[in-house]
């Protein structure tokens, strides 16, 4: 995410209504910066993006995950930017 303070309130959160002691790492990334993405992407198997529009935010996603090896999944109905990125980067993702 982008904001700490955010994300530290929903880990509260999740720890308060779960009753458990929620310990997930908060790692701090913005799609204008690439190397916060790809720092991101490097710490984990795989990037499940919900926040669109992905016209604009997420190609960087995409390039940071094939940078790092990274698997990546989305939930965009933008047909025309899947097809776009799947022209794109189709090949370099599956090396």
């Amino acid at each position: 995410g982008r904001n700490r303070q955010k994300l530290e309130q929903l880990r509260e959160k999740i720890s308060r209504e779960s009753k458990t002691d929620c310990k997930c790492a908060i790692i701090i990334a913005d799609c204008t910066d690439a190397s916060s993405m790809e720092a991101m992407t490097a710490k984990a198997r795989a990037i499940l993006t919900t926040a669109g529009p992905y016209f604009y935010y997420g190609e960087p996603v995409i390039k940071a995950c094939i940078s790092t090896g990274t698997h990546y999944l989305d939930i965009t109905g933008e047909v025309d930017w899947v097809q776009r990125m799947k022209r794109k980067y189709d090949s370099a993702a599956r090396k």
